[in-house]
């Protein structure tokens, strides 16, 4: 066994390019002084790999990973891309910050690419160029041969090879350095340890730098693809990126030390210490809230218009009343509804035994508030004959004065069902229209209420996006004008669009509904493009829960508890129960 060199400098022709050594030999690598932290750091990787398995959505959870892996990676290499920015559409994006946005979204695709991969291919060369060349694509390197070994010579730092602050080795070594990383990546016979062995690996991956561009994001993506081939991680969840650009200078200080004094035991405490923290870190959170909701029998509801980390812990997401129709179901005693306050109210009415919280108390519905039982009460009298249908999307107060309630999606085949041709239809003007006209054969009285969210799209925004995008299908919730509505595609509820969406064989969509959508349906469907109506349509009552809330609402520090005096429940299930009777 012998001591460890990290290589040498040779001369050639005025420059002096660095010639790592192979690390495929039997060397002394002094796992004795990495001992403790290398079982801390396998302790602590095998705990986010089994923590998979408490999360209800792991495949969101996966892609959230990969966006984040992806826009901090990008970031080591100066891009400025956010995590917000990532998961946005690009026309949301400023325009300075397009080529960023496109670089994360090529390393989002390179990361599920290589990974689908392995099941075909094992942790190699040609792997890597295949993704190399999915993260060039478009973007910045685009011309530096992607996909390609380099057979020129590169540099790093400094405007030449004079003035350069680091050469790696000449082209024509690049064939048996690469090799020699494949080969010790594969080499059973040498008694090193996994994390060990991938650390090692990605420091001569970086040295070697056998690409024109692209060599760090390609180096950090072989740290995940080994550690899923080799078995340590199920699934890529390995967030170290974040690590590495928090301490990016200790990151190219450590790299550096191996090739100034031969110290490859300093870049592999940093790269244990990476693991351990990243593995501790991604866990914390939702470690917690998981005991809470175990200690305390919660079930965590939320609507898919939530932020992408509050969908993470939910054990149900979708829209307001199939969430309420789940809770229903479940065993738990205590339900936190992540949404705003009539969608509590709903889930208290179908299971009156639970204890029921809305998780930020401020979260309400001005569509919900816009109307009450006062004023309707007077408008029933004016409308006598007419069979008042309300909007799942009203209090519990206005339900018990109204005959039956419908969802988006289930509203027109109750009111085709409704014997009275006389139909009072509250507070969605807009929802109201739509069906009216499905059903000619009815009498409609509408009145001025809707949601300001779906409001905020006109006409102009539809001519807007199909000049833009002319190859898109436009999908839109019918809570829009009826200018809107009727230049749609499709129309329907939140879940009838991303079904059809998901099901359609088109590639293109304009979306017409909460933003959010947009981003759940890119995530899901990354072989699609999804693009928002208007950049406009943002629900920020439906934004201003927290994770942090959800944290606390746990705890019993936060939230509201949602309580129904005897008469509110009656009067508004009895109208819940006919809506179910009928749709």
């Amino acid at each position: 066994m012998k001591e460890f060199l990290a290589g040498t400098y040779i001369l050639h022709k005025g420059y002096k390019p660095f010639v790592p050594s192979f690390i495929n030999e039997d060397i002394d690598w002094k796992l004795e002084e990495l001992s403790s932290l290398l079982q801390d750091a396998s302790l602590w990787l095998g705990k986010l790999n089994s923590y998979a398995d408490l999360i209800p959505d792991i495949d969101f959870f996966i892609k959230m990973y990969a966006t984040k892996e992806a826009t901090n990676s990008n970031r080591i290499e100066g891009t400025r891309t956010t995590f917000e920015d990532a998961i946005s559409p690009v026309e949301q994006v400023k325009p300075e910050l397009r080529d960023d946005w496109h670089e994360v979204q090529n390393y989002i695709q390179a990361i599920n690419y290589s990974v689908e991969k392995l099941n075909e291919l094992p942790i190699s060369m040609r792997l890597l160029k295949e993704a190399h060349k999915i993260l060039l694509q478009g973007v910045r390197g685009e011309h530096k041969t992607p996909g390609e070994i380099r057979k020129t010579q590169n540099w790093i730092g400094g405007s030449s090879l004079q003035d350069a602050f680091f050469i790696p080795p000449e082209p024509n070594l690049l064939p048996k350095l690469l090799s020699d990383i494949e080969k010790f990546l594969h080499n059973e016979y040498l008694q090193v340890p996994e994390l060990i062995r991938v650390g090692i690996a990605h420091y001569q991956f970086e040295t070697v730098h056998p690409f024109l561009d692209g060599n760090g994001r390609t180096g950090r993506l072989l740290i995940i693809l080994y550690l899923i081939s080799a078995g340590l991680l199920n699934k890529p969840v390995l967030y170290i990126s974040d690590f590495f650009e928090r301490n990016r200078m200790s990151y190219y200080d450590s790299l550096s030390m191996v090739k100034q004094n031969d110290n490859i035991t300093q870049w592999l405490k940093f790269f244990l210490n990476g693991v351990i923290e990243t593995s501790k870190n991604s866990i914390k959170t939702f470690e917690e809230i998981i005991k809470l909701k175990k200690e305390k029998d919660i079930c965590i509801l939320a609507h898919c218009y939530q932020s992408p980390e509050i969908l993470e812990v939910a054990d149900f997401v979708g829209d307001s009343f199939a969430l309420s129709v789940e809770a229903s179901k479940v065993s738990n005693k205590t339900v936190i509804m992540c949404g705003v306050r009539f969608m509590a109210e709903t889930v208290k009415i179908l299971s009156p035994d639970k204890t029921v919280y809305l998780a930020n108390p401020d979260a309400g519905c001005p569509m919900a508030e816009m109307m009450d039982k006062e004023v309707i009460s007077l408008v029933k009298e004016q409308y006598p004959d007419y069979t008042v249908v309300a909007y799942i999307n009203t209090t519990s107060e206005l339900k018990t004065i109204c005959d039956v309630c419908v969802t988006s999606s289930s509203a027109l085949k109750i009111c085709k069902q409704i014997e009275n041709d006389n139909i009072l239809f509250i507070p969605d003007c807009n929802l109201g229209d739509w069906i009216s006209k499905q059903l000619p054969e009815k009498n409609f009285k509408l009145l001025s209420g809707g949601c300001p969210t779906h409001a905020r799209m006109g006409e102009r925004d539809v001519e807007k996006a199909r000049k833009a995008h002319p190859n898109a299908l436009l999908l839109v919730h019918p809570e829009c004008v009826p200018d809107v509505v009727g230049h749609a595609d499709y129309v329907g509820s939140t879940t009838g669009i991303m079904n059809f969406a998901k099901q359609s064989d088109a590639k293109e969509f304009i979306i017409g509904t909460e933003n959010s959508i947009v981003t759940h349906l890119q995530m899901s469907c990354p072989d699609k493009m999804f693009y928002p109506l208007s950049k406009d349509c943002v629900c920020h009552n439906m934004k201003a829960t927290t994770l942090v809330d959800v944290l606390n609402c746990c705890k019993g520090v936060f939230g509201e508890e949602i309580t129904l005096d005897e008469e509110t429940y009656i009067g508004a299930k009895k109208c819940i129960d006919e809506m179910i009777r009928l749709g």
